[in-house]
């Protein structure tokens, strides 16, 4: 079964990809000649630039090691909502590790412990994930505990716990204690990080960290989109978060330096923002995260990120993380780069997402290594 779920990813990832490049017409500058090249041809020349795009040299996958018996993580979570970029990692780490894993496990690796409001009991889950929630006769404690970064405390009680760092969580050199939510990181809590910015504040020396980003990239809503129509003078906006979190700096205002058109992106779902995508000449965000931008650039429209003053390209890439690389412009500035490079934006998503295996391999592996040996000095020091 997962054989075949596998299969049909890489299927509806490959017709994507082959759908996005028959329509994308959008013309772009030839460094030789100095005149127009249709983006198809660049699209192949991007394979040739950027090797890693190719399959000729895709990295062979991570091999994965069972966990123990009784080994299992315990993700507290929000509600399921597809508009929630942290919400949407939460869940889909879970469903991961289940997939990835249940060849080797009669029983799940991950469960989900909702994380809710009084005022909405029930929880919301994904119904193509596979979200176990946590049994009432299991012992959340017993587990190991992944919790976002706007989580404080310990309430699963756990005494192994993964603090997943979605965002940069606003604080101040966070070895220190000096930040409005620094005393809710232990260094004895593995640090997870979804982009290396937002865990520029956790000091190496007191802090063990390890890369976890996942995203579902949904490539089946690719498939059959309407023809571009980026000859158009259309223009969409979304205006999400205003700031941006640097270490550096602090929380930043963002502040537009140029006219931003105002047509809001009406969320409507994934689909129906996909179609709005296409239909449009350029996607402006004064959100310097959103995965609007992803979204965009993998449907063949050029996103452009208002700057955030005083935060150069290279830093805001460093916490918006490689997904922004191609088709995504860092102000209007930035625009030749942004259509040069937007061939790209599908094939590197497609490329990313066949390295989940080996992500979620090396952090299972890691994540258990450091408890292991987390636990070991415990019995040594009880011992001397």
């Amino acid at each position: 079964m997962n054989a075949v779920r596998r299969l049909s990813f890489f299927c509806a990832a490959i017709i994507a990809v082959l759908t996005i490049l028959r329509r994308q017409q959008l013309p772009t500058k030839n460094s030789a000649t100095h005149g127009l090249v249709p983006l198809k041809k660049t699209a192949r020349q991007c394979l040739e630039d950027f090797p890693e795009l190719s399959n000729r040299h895709r990295s062979k996958s991570a091999i994965l090691l069972a966990p123990p018996d009784g080994v299992y993580f315990v993700v507290t979570a929000p509600s399921y909502s597809e508009t929630c970029g942290g919400c949407v990692s939460l869940h889909r780490l879970c469903d991961r590790l289940n997939v990835i894993y249940a060849h080797m496990r009669e029983t799940p690796l991950c469960y989900v412990v909702p994380m809710l409001p009084e005022s909405d009991p029930l929880p919301k889950m994904n119904p193509g994930y596979k979200t176990p929630m946590l049994p009432p006769w299991m012992d959340a404690s017993a587990g190991i505990a992944v919790y976002p970064e706007v989580l404080e405390g310990n309430p699963l009680n756990a005494t192994r716990v993964i603090r997943w760092i979605l965002y940069s969580p606003g604080i101040n050199k966070a070895g220190t204690n000096s930040g409005p939510l620094a005393s809710q990181f232990n260094p004895h809590d593995l640090i997870a990080c979804f982009s290396a910015g937002f865990c520029a504040d956790f000091d190496p020396s007191t802090f063990y960290k390890l890369p976890l980003r996942i995203l579902d990239y949904e490539f089946g809503h690719y498939i059959n989109l309407p023809a571009s129509e980026q000859g158009g003078s259309s223009l969409l906006t979304f205006r999400a978060k205003k700031t941006f979190k640097s270490s550096r700096l602090g929380e930043v205002q963002v502040a537009p330096a140029f006219p931003v058109p105002e047509n809001p992106l009406r969320d409507g779902g994934k689909r129906s923002r996909l179609e709005q995508y296409v239909r449009t000449k350029r996607f402006y965000t004064t959100d310097p995260a959103t995965l609007r931008c992803m979204e965009a650039a993998m449907a063949g429209t050029v996103s452009v990120v208002v700057p955030v003053p005083g935060v150069s390209k290279q830093e805001w890439l460093a916490s918006a993380g490689d997904e922004y690389k191609y088709g995504v412009a860092y102000g209007e500035d930035d625009l030749p780069y942004a259509l040069a490079s937007l061939p790209c934006a599908l094939p590197f998503m497609i490329r990313k997402a066949a390295e989940e295996r080996g992500v979620l391999g090396t952090f299972v592996r890691q994540a258990l290594a450091f408890f292991d040996e987390a636990e070991a000095g415990k019995r040594g020091a009880g011992h001397g």
